[in-house]
């Protein structure tokens, strides 16, 4: 497919279980992410707080069908306007939500390695933030910094 053609084609999906995949990353990417042998995390606003039963990617997965209907206006035919409207009835079945999640695993914009979290050795998740052992300094936490784990106490 040319970039041209790929470019004018952006915001539309597939009406699968791989478009709601790629939906799911699409709406929700900042705050998810994934690695194969652990599972899911999402964005706890200080941490990456772990998914281990998957209830937070859920949810998350649960909100497509409106993000699909509100796709409608991306199109002029009526005859896909129906199928917009019949894929986001669809996308609210259990087979659906499960589907987009097991797409979305696979999202290299989500996957993250194994090595990469917690790999900051002087760093310290706290319930208030960051602690960088080197300075004493408290930093805000930071999406980027991959912590997962942190001490139930906060740091003055």
């Amino acid at each position: 497919m040319h970039l041209e053609k790929r470019k004018a084609e952006r915001g539309k999906r597939s009406f699968s279980d791989t478009g709601n995949g790629r939906r799911l990353v699409d709406s929700f990417g900042a705050g998810i992410r994934y690695t194969e042998g652990i599972g899911w995390f999402h964005w706890d606003e200080e941490y990456w707080k772990p998914d281990v039963e998957k209830l937070e990617i859920q949810e998350l997965a649960k909100k497509l069908s409106r993000y699909i209907a509100g796709e409608i206006v991306k199109y002029e035919d009526t005859d896909a306007q129906t199928n917009v409207i019949k894929w986001a009835q669809q996308a609210k079945s259990n087979s659906r939500i499960k589907g987009a999640i097991d797409n979305a695993n696979s999202d290299p914009r989500i996957r993250v390695p194994v090595e990469r979290w917690d790999s900051h050795e002087n760093y310290l998740g706290v319930r208030n933030g960051v602690v960088d052992l080197r300075t004493g300094e408290l930093l805000k936490g930071k999406a980027d910094l991959y912590i997962t784990r942190r001490t139930p106490v906060g740091y003055n």
